[in-house]
């Protein structure tokens, strides 16, 4: 178990400690992010050369000198959940709003920080969206191809006139999507469901 974080957050560590946008709250992230790779035997030079970053910046993470980027904090979860110390909803819950805390608010301390964080929420929101319209349009055209070998019935017919719509409609969510602006092209990574920010 992960202290503050796996056992459902009872002490300051969970909470974030001190003020949104703090030094208190960087320092309190910071000390659960180095729990989080100690719990799974993972070194600072192993994240750097699994992930990209360098040994100081991790440093001045878990010291609380600095806020990493939401990327970082997702690729730590990823390490932890695929060496076998997968983190329950709650504690990842409780993650990202330490980190939220730490970040403050846009116009704070860490604001430029804060502000790309909105934005990549934005997006991983976007991605979710445009996955399950996907997956939506899957299943509709394979139920769609099932019809369309057997259209003996006015029923089928009229199944196949409803899925016809639907499909319409979710290409028309599609593209009322906003686009993602040049700092989420340029970022242009996936985030596992598990780990994203809630």
């Amino acid at each position: 178990m992960v202290q503050g974080v796996q056992e459902g957050g009872g002490g300051s560590a969970a909470r974030g400690g001190g003020e949104p946008g703090s030094v208190e709250a960087a320092r309190a992230l910071g000390q659960q992010l180095r729990r989080l790779r100690e719990s799974v035997q993972l070194t600072q030079e192993l994240m750097v050369k699994l992930h990209g970053g360098s040994k100081t910046s991790i440093s001045r993470y878990e010291n609380g000198d600095r806020i990493p980027r939401a990327t970082y904090v997702r690729d730590l979860l990823e390490e932890t959940r695929l060496r076998g110390v997968p983190l329950t909803e709650d504690a990842l819950a409780a993650m990202w709003a330490m980190y939220e805390r730490a970040l403050g608010p846009v116009g704070g301390r860490n604001s430029e920080r804060a502000a790309l964080y909105a934005q990549e929420k934005q997006l991983w929101l976007v991605r979710d969206q445009e996955a399950q319209a996907a997956e939506e349009l899957a299943r509709l055209a394979a139920e769609r191809d099932g019809l369309e070998t057997d259209l003996g019935s006015g029923e089928d017919l009229a199944r196949r006139q409803e899925l016809d719509t639907d499909v319409a409609r979710i290409h028309e969510a599609r593209a009322a999507c906003p686009a993602p602006t040049a700092v989420h092209r340029r970022e242009n990574q996936d985030v596992p469901p598990w780990g994203r920010p809630h």
